[in-house]
Formats: C-alpha cells, structure tokens, sequence
C-alpha cells in the first residue's frame, strides 16, 4: 500500500509551494465527479447512509463496509430516492466494498478512473464527503509527502473524513479512496493499491 499526506489547507505542511489554482479549479474538478457520489446503508451501519460511488457501467458502486458478499444493502441516489442493492465484493484488508444496484434503471454515471494514480509532492488534489443533508461536498487538499507503503495520509481536514470517500485531481480522476473517518487526519488506499480487488469483484472473479 502507498503512504503520502494530504492537507486540507492552504498551508503545506511539507514546506513546498503548491501550484497556484483559484476556487473555480476545485469546483471544476468536483462538478466532473459529483454525478457518480452515492449514499449506501448497509444491515450493520442501518442508523445512516455512508458515501459511495458509481464504479462500474452494470451498476456497480464502491463504498467503505463492514459487510458481507451478498448481503442487502440500500443505495440513494441523488434525486433522494432509495433503491435495493447487494454486496458483490468486501476486501478485509482495506474494508472496502463493492455493491451492484438491482434495478438497472437505477444505474449512475461511473466516476473517471485515473490511468495512474500516482500524486506528486504538493500537488492538489479534491476529496468529496457527503454534508449534513447528505449532499456531496468537495474539499481540496495537498500531497504532503510521497508516496510510499500504499495509503495516503491525509491531514487538517476542515471536516471530518468520510470513509469510502473518492480522493480525485483537478481532472475530476479518481486517485484514492478514504479508508477511515477522523476529525483532523484520515488515510486513504492508492486506486492501483486495490485495482485487482475492484476489477475482481465487478467481473464476479
């Protein structure tokens, strides 16, 4: 698994200078993959939805478990409504999960898949959490270290972190995803870390 971190701020904690961007390049990145942000219950967290995300063309959807191959689960989608789903894939390693939506008509706009996910020191990248209401929310942040091990560290967020949240760049490409939640600082798995797990589960491997 690789390691790096990511601050929520302005402020590199690294002490390199990240590249300039206004607001409007987070906001583009976001709009680029707000389309593919989900809720999902599962039987085990039923007290609330979790975030999720469109991953595959036959309704397959990531998100952080605890859950078992085959169990119910329930998707919202963004119009509010709730549709029946079931767990196709649990990887207990990272506690991630994948699920498939059982109404076709249901099916979501997959999010864009980086063709590497490698990040560089400094660079900006966005992660999408779910607000109050339940409503996809970007929020930027910067590499603070390389790569190494195989999560990233992602520190002084402005919001506490959202585990099964997609990490994506400036492209709207997916990079990451947040593997817990934590006030000031989460860890999130590298995509090529857990790309075998995923491709696996979709093709019912």
């Amino acid at each position: 698994m690789l390691v790096c971190a990511l601050s929520l701020s302005p402020e590199v904690a690294s002490g390199g200078t990240p590249l300039r961007v206004g607001p409007d390049a987070f906001a583009k990145a976001f709009l680029r993959c707000r389309r593919s942000i989900v809720q999902i219950r599962t039987h085990e967290a039923a007290k609330g939805f979790a975030i999720g995300f469109w991953i595959g063309a036959e309704g397959e959807f990531v998100f952080a478990g605890p859950t078992t191959k085959g169990a119910t689960l329930s998707l919202r989608t963004q119009d509010g409504k709730d549709h029946p789903a079931h767990a196709i894939g649990f990887d207990p390693v990272t506690r991630l999960a994948v699920g498939r939506v059982d109404d076709s008509a249901a099916r979501g706009e997959p999010i864009r898949v980086a063709e590497r996910s490698d990040v560089a020191l400094d660079e900006w990248v966005v992660s999408v959490t779910l607000d109050a209401k339940g409503a996809p929310t970007p929020f930027a942040g910067v590499v603070e270290d390389t790569p190494r091990g195989g999560t990233l560290r992602i520190a002084r967020l402005a919001v506490p972190g959202q585990r099964g949240a997609p990490i994506v760049t400036l492209d709207g490409q997916l990079v990451a995803i947040a593997l817990e939640d934590g006030a000031r600082k989460t860890r999130a798995v590298m995509l090529d870390s857990v790309t075998d797990f995923l491709r696996a589960s979709v093709l019912g491997q």
